[in-house]
């Protein structure tokens, strides 16, 4: 690969945009891969990278009293959380770990999808869930202040120039690193649009667009009435200057668990007992119980019980094989658990719960101990919540092997940076037909909309965090060991991990109960 296209793709993989404009720069610059990394060092991933900054740049370098300076590229913000070497790695100070005895939570639901009890899922309801999306996602768009002169596919004309198309992507061709096709449809009409990718930074980011995705293109229109795109756009979160975060007036923490699976011979109750009494200040020292005693909210996203029938030969693999009684054991856990605690729990693919998304919050009929726990609050996979007043998403993620299957580059021990692209799509699972099954509801709840402050997922048995344009990232590990089917792949899960976040500096801690 040239070195122009190196440097690119190292800004690219470090989450920053790359105008197309900036390619000549790089190809005339005498050592495009530095100039990369000066990039890095100077700006963040909130300034584009194009000829007007890079040309800046490098005259700003070129008078500056030390030009030999060195500068080692930074990795990318997203990351697996390696193996760890300290079981615990705490960034709150002792001192700041406020007594929050006779403490009132201040916990509020933002968002908990409404689900339809007479779905059909016929061709109307398919036809009005697209709708939906593409209405939602290309208001999103339209909001953007970057993006004008907009028109509807059948509005597209032979010889027009500088035209912005919002449409679903429903078909893409990546012939060559220079050269892809991109098919938009949008609810106005029968009528498609066939885009002609040329540039390797537009084919490279057109790799990275999942399927039923809505985006924006703009670009030219020839003679031929051939459309070929300048830029793609898409809805992706806006960054939010740290003035504008949210973030809670005191100390307090949140821990973050996922696919606790009990039910499964797999299931590891000793970590499990470790996080409960680490809750109720039973650390190994001081700084641990003062730790404990500061987490008052904890969130669990999905597969809190291994279920039952939910995948070939898997009652060899139970050790309880009534869902009633997984959901019992669970319950008798977060019994355990300080009253002042407040607990939310999603389901995922695991739970006694239609499989398709958004699914319905976990049943009181097969979990009853849940429901009429008073700081236990059962939400629909995904929700969003309000802890302290920052904004917190709920997802299982069981559309992360869909994503990385369809993904270039994309890893499953790297779950963060598939994340990363849910919010650059806005869209929490956008690939219809794929293995993740999809509820053609009248509103497409997995719009991400509002943005969150912290996004949490799991499904992976993967912990780790990371943070993108202000958005705290947290993918959960798991309470149960390897899984024979993880064991095929090689897969290693980071059972026992927990992370936790102070929500006054949104700074994370990581526990290892294992």
């Amino acid at each position: 690969m040239d070195e122009d296209r190196k440097a690119i793709k190292i800004l690219l993989s470090n989450n920053y945009i790359v105008s197309p404009n900036s390619k000549t720069v790089f190809r005339n610059h005498s050592d495009p891969m530095a100039l990369a990394k000066k990039f890095i060092e100077t700006f963040s991933t909130d300034i584009k990278c194009d000829e007007f900054t890079l040309t800046k740049l490098i005259n700003n370098t070129n008078h500056s009293q030390t030009p030999n300076y060195k500068v080692n590229i930074q990795p990318p913000i997203s990351r697996k959380i390696p193996t760890i070497k300290k079981k615990y790695t705490i960034n709150t100070k002792i001192d700041d770990l406020i007594d929050l005895h006779n403490y009132e939570p201040k916990f509020s639901i933002i968002q908990e999808p409404i689900l339809s009890d007479n779905l059909v899922g016929d061709l109307n309801d398919m036809v009005g869930y697209f709708q939906n999306r593409y209405k939602k996602l290309s208001n999103i768009l339209k909001r953007r202040a970057d993006l004008s002169n907009f028109h509807k596919i059948n509005e597209v004309k032979k010889e027009q120039n500088n035209i912005s198309v919002i449409g679903m992507l429903s078909e893409k061709t990546i012939n060559s690193e220079n050269s892809a096709q991109l098919i938009l449809e949008d609810p106005h009409n029968e009528k498609i649009l066939e885009v002609i990718v040329s540039d390797p930074i537009l084919v490279e980011q057109a790799t990275q667009i999942m399927l039923d995705s809505v985006i924006c293109v703009k670009g030219n229109v020839n003679p031929k009435g051939m459309f070929f795109a300048t830029h793609i756009i898409l809805p992706d979160i806006p960054s939010k200057p740290i003035s504008s975060q949210n973030y809670a007036d005191e100390t307090v923490h949140v821990a973050f668990l996922s696919d606790i699976h009990v039910g499964s011979k797999g299931f590891l109750d000793k970590p499990m007992d470790k996080f409960i009494d680490f809750l109720n200040g039973k650390g190994e020292n001081l700084h641990l119980q003062k730790l404990g005693k500061n987490t008052k909210y904890v969130m669990f996203s999905g597969d809190v019980v291994d279920g039952v029938g939910i995948y070939p030969g898997q009652l060899d693999e139970l050790a309880m094989d009534s869902i009633h009684d997984q959901y019992d054991a669970f319950g008798s856990f977060l019994e355990r658990i300080p009253e002042d605690v407040q607990m939310v729990v999603i389901p995922g693919n695991h739970d006694m719960v239609r499989s398709a998304e958004p699914q319905p919050k976990i049943p009181e009929r097969y979990a009853p101990t849940l429901s009429k726990m008073e700081n236990v609050h059962l939400l629909p996979n995904p929700s969003q919540v309000s802890l302290h007043g920052v904004n917190t998403l709920l997802y299982h993620c069981t559309s992360l092997p869909d994503m990385i299957n369809n993904i270039p580059g994309m890893q499953i021990d790297k779950p963060i940076e598939v994340m990363i692209n849910m919010l650059k799509a806005r869209h929490l699972a956008p690939m219809w037909g794929s293995k993740t099954p999809l509820a053609t509801e009248p509103e497409d709840h997995l719009v991400i909309d509002p943005i969150p402050d912290i996004f949490h997922g799991g499904h992976v048995h993967i912990n780790g965090y990371g943070k993108y344009k202000g958005v705290q990232i947290v993918n959960s590990g798991t309470m149960q060991a390897q899984t024979s089917f993880q064991k095929s792949l090689n897969i290693d899960p980071t059972p026992g991990q927990v992370t936790l976040l102070n929500l006054k500096t949104r700074i994370p801690s990581q526990l290892d109960f294992m």
